[in-house]
């Protein structure tokens, strides 16, 4: 017969956890209770086996892409289709700023950060500082 033994021990909280440790450990308990165990072990195993891929976006979402053809520098626009093709993943998103209305994006997860963002202010904050680099090298 095997008994079982508790131990218990005081930890100092502040030095042994950060604010950040602590906060990231809450956010992930609370997020895998969410999550049921069978479904984290499918996940896990496609991840070891490279099968899981996390996209940027997701279809409906609105992007916010740079652009020379709209009067701000900024296409707003909605993801419309994500194709997956061997290794390959396009995002198509209709192109709003076409006048005859049958432009469309394709874009790619590499361009996420650079020149297609989820929010307004992220793609003016990169038009700023694009403008700001240009200026810089005109001078």
């Amino acid at each position: 017969m095997s008994r079982m033994q508790f131990v218990s021990f005081e930890v100092d909280e502040e030095s042994f956890f950060s604010d950040e440790v602590a906060k990231w450990m809450v956010e992930a308990w609370e997020l895998l209770g969410k999550i049921p165990l069978n479904r984290l072990r499918e996940l896990a195993a496609a991840e070891r086996e490279g099968r899981v891929v996390v996209l940027p976006c997701k279809v409906g979402d609105t992007v916010y892409v740079l652009t020379s053809d709209s009067c701000d520098g900024i296409d707003e626009t909605k993801v419309n289709r994500i194709v997956l093709k061997r290794k390959k993943i396009t995002i198509n998103a209709d192109c709003s700023t076409d006048d005859w209305g049958s432009a469309a994006w394709d874009l790619h997860p590499s361009d996420f950060g650079k020149r297609v963002f989820l929010s307004r202010q992220e793609a003016e904050d990169a038009r700023e500082a694009a403008e700001a680099a240009a200026a810089g090298k005109g001078e």
